[in-house]
């Protein structure tokens, strides 16, 4: 004779499949339509802004072989060079070292 055992089955929690709503969002169920606006094209930077626009900020002419630093200031290539190359020789004979 075999024997039934019978085992006990606790239901499992019913979840709810959606959460309820906020109740100033179950009023009104009506969403306006957004249509994305695409942006408008930039205009040419490089016909807008030409080169003789700008001064170099060491001699005040139009820049040659224009040079742009880190912080977003033009210059001639070579006016930035003798800055940074003079700039290099002060530091070096304020620290008491020669040229």
């Amino acid at each position: 004779m075999a024997m039934t055992t019978a085992t006990a089955t606790t239901p499992s929690p019913t979840l709810p499949s959606e959460p309820e709503p906020e109740p100033h969002l179950r009023e009104s169920s009506t969403i306006p339509n957004h249509t994305p606006i695409s942006p408008k094209p930039l205009p040419d930077l490089l016909s807008t802004y030409s080169l003789s626009t700008y001064n170099c900020h060491i001699c005040f002419s139009p820049p040659t072989n224009a040079t742009m630093t880190p912080c977003g200031h033009v210059a001639c290539g070579p006016c930035l060079f003798t800055v940074v190359k003079t700039a290099l020789r002060w530091e070096t004979m304020m620290m008491g070292g020669a040229i």
